[in-house]
């Protein structure tokens, strides 16, 4: 929800190292993405017509599981448990927009799609809830840097894999099938 551009949208996986990753676009109107952005995560179809009502539910049950969570950690409270293995949750989590009341399910069950039942379904809605992060617009500056360090990385493996390639083919004749 938080990276969306003016035409598009951000459409990541639902694995770990996806959801948790810092990502950039190189679209100009896309922000980059962070781990702690609002996301929400659907198994079916969703019409352009029901994305602003979908969207505006999500946001309203995102707010409300985040004042929940405050609240508790300030009442230094437990929060809530898993729907599924009853584990207290921690940040960041999932919550069901659709069933009644507020519904978390831990990273692991949402992982392994332990959570359905008969009333928690696939077809639900899911809401990422994390810690709310006050973030800075990131400058030109920092895209730029961000991408350089990302090129010289991609420079380094490059350049690896050339020295495994040519120190493979050193010496040793190609087979008849490789010319």
């Amino acid at each position: 929800m938080d990276c969306r551009g003016k035409t598009t949208t951000v459409r990541l996986c639902s694995e770990p190292e996806c959801v948790n990753s810092t990502i950039t676009f190189e679209a100009s109107d896309i922000k980059t993405h962070f781990p702690h952005h609002g996301m929400f995560k659907v198994h079916r179809i969703i019409f352009d017509r029901d994305i602003g009502r979908i969207e505006n539910t999500v946001k309203d049950t995102l707010t409300s599981a985040q004042a929940t969570i405050s609240q508790l950690k300030k009442e230094e409270r437990p929060t809530p448990g898993c729907v599924r293995c009853d584990t207290t949750v921690s940040l960041p989590c999932w919550c069901c927009v659709d069933c009644t009341g507020e519904k978390f399910i831990c990273d692991d069950c949402e992982n392994e799609q332990l959570a359905f039942d008969e009333v928690h379904t696939k077809m639900h809605t899911l809401v990422r809830v994390s810690e709310k992060v006050e973030e800075k617009e990131v400058s030109v500056e920092e895209r730029l840097r961000l991408v350089e360090s990302e090129l010289a990385k991609m420079r380094q493996l490059l350049a690896k894999l050339i020295e495994k390639v040519t120190e493979g083919s050193r010496g040793e004749p190609l087979a008849n099938g490789d010319r």
